[in-house]
């Protein structure tokens, strides 16, 4: 696979030998794009995007040569080693044994977005990581992929806005302070922010939109959120998801139909959610009514 372009004299390039073998569609308007790929033995790729990446190794350990800034390192990369590289790196890999990784693709404007700040950006490259958290993040990413597409737009963004905020605060060159948000939202701005989410549960929201509400960051929204009503936004939102859902249950509307009213993407993430949510599913629920 290969592509190139040419924007603002940045060359864009991405060469590997084969697509991914599984890859998430357009989540939260492309800021974030999860892609889980198998490349053959004695591959060899070379990219240089514009995006942040983040690579999890998930398979056998290989050995890895990175070409980069006119430096070759070779190591051996177990399960769970994390790769950064910073966007318009130019690099090169080649590895020995077939290789088993996840792929995450973070859009600049997010890492701005966490603090609204305009100041330029810069994550230190990584060869050879080992991050819990990183790896907790990317395998839930890669989990709902594999279920659900990560159709759930508010919890891809999620995802990546935690993770974001861990790279700032831990891979970056400046170091970013989390400032303190004791005291919660307003009774007023809270009313407005779930007077939005109500009025709009058949809708795929993300925290971007919700944040913007109250014009506020994604990430202190988040956080304020939580401190004034216990648990995150995205928790709230499908907690809500699912008592609308038993209301429309007892209308006798069909499965399908409630979970298209409440915003589920399918069926089957509406039935695993309710499960998770009442113990039981959508179908013994009605045989209860």
């Amino acid at each position: 696979m290969s592509r190139e372009n040419t924007t603002k004299s940045k060359r864009f390039l991405e060469i590997v030998p084969h697509s991914p073998i599984l890859s998430s569609q357009a989540t939260t308007l492309d800021l974030i794009r999860v892609e889980h790929h198998y490349q053959p033995a004695n591959g060899l790729s070379e990219c240089c995007l514009p995006q942040h990446l983040i690579s999890i190794h998930l398979g056998h350990p290989i050995q890895l040569e990175r070409t980069a800034e006119g430096q070759c390192i070779s190591e051996r990369l177990i399960q769970g080693d994390i790769m950064i590289t910073p966007p318009y790196l130019y690099r090169k890999l080649a590895w020995d044994r077939d290789a088993d990784f996840l792929l995450l693709r973070l859009d600049s404007k997010l890492f701005v977005s966490a603090f609204y700040e305009s100041a330029n950006i810069e994550i230190i490259p990584q060869f050879k990581l080992h991050d819990p958290l990183i790896q907790q993040i990317g395998l839930a990413l890669k989990s709902e992929l594999e279920l659900e597409g990560l159709s759930d737009r508010l919890y891809a963004e999620s995802m990546a806005n935690a993770l974001i905020v861990h790279l700032l605060k831990h891979s970056s060159v400046r170091k970013y302070k989390v400032r303190n948000c004791a005291g919660g939202l307003s009774k007023l701005k809270i009313k407005q922010v779930i007077d939005y989410i109500h009025d709009n549960l058949e809708q795929n929201l993300t925290l971007v939109e919700i944040a913007a509400v109250i014009q506020i960051s994604p990430y202190h929204f988040a956080r304020l959120f939580k401190q004034s009503i216990g648990i995150t936004p995205h928790q709230y939102v499908i907690s809500k998801r699912i008592e609308k859902a038993k209301q429309l249950l007892e209308e006798h509307n069909s499965i399908v139909l409630v979970a298209e009213k409440v915003g589920f993407q399918s069926q089957s993430h509406f039935t695993k959610m309710f499960r998770k949510y009442t113990g039981i599913t959508p179908q013994a629920y009605k045989k209860l009514l």
